[in-house]
């Protein structure tokens, strides 16, 4: 799984180590947080 953050309290490679994620792969996974400041994640695959 690919991770990125934008406007959220860990990097990357925190939410890699904490949630034992792997680079790489067809999934991305966006941690960032909404207009109303709650955290989301996106999961996101890529089509062809």
């Amino acid at each position: 799984m690919n991770v990125s953050t934008r406007n959220f309290p860990l990097k990357p490679d925190e939410l890699k180590k904490k949630h034992k994620i792997k680079d790489g792969g067809t999934i991305f996974a966006f941690f960032t947080t909404d207009i109303e400041n709650n955290k989301i994640v996106l999961l996101c695959s890529k089509i062809k």
